[in-house]
């Protein structure tokens, strides 16, 4: 396997703290600590494997030509969100799990995409 891209780094960073911050609000505001700590995880790992994805179907797709590219990353985007789709339904049913978090973490695939540039610009001081 190759090696992971910095930017992919980056924004996993971002979504680690922004999942620090949905675990500590969480547990204020909803007082059932097991729920909350299950539901972030969850949420976080479903967010997770959501980026790894769709960074390994560009990588893959982006050295195809044009029609095999588009039909590649279509397909990847539809496979993504059918699985959030099936996350969230699992937290929707399930009573240790709050939707409310699992939403939230999964949610931090795109604030983290925005704060990947605070997050370059902070890895670059202590470089």
């Amino acid at each position: 396997m190759k090696k992971i891209n910095r930017t992919l780094l980056e924004m996993y960073l971002a979504m680690g703290i922004l999942w620090v911050i949905v675990l500590i609000v969480g547990i204020i505001f909803i007082h059932d600590i097991k729920s909350v700590l299950l539901s972030t995880l969850l949420g976080g790992v479903a967010a997770a494997l959501y980026l790894f994805h769709m960074y390994r179907m560009l990588d893959v797709n982006l050295g195809r030509d044009e029609k095999q590219a588009v039909k590649g990353i279509f397909s990847g985007y539809i496979l993504r969100y059918a699985v959030v789709a099936v996350v969230l339904y699992v937290a929707a049913v399930y009573k240790p799990f709050n939707i409310y978090i699992v939403f939230a973490c999964i949610i931090t695939v795109k604030i983290g995409a925005l704060l990947q540039p605070f997050t370059h610009k902070l890895l670059n001081r202590f470089k």
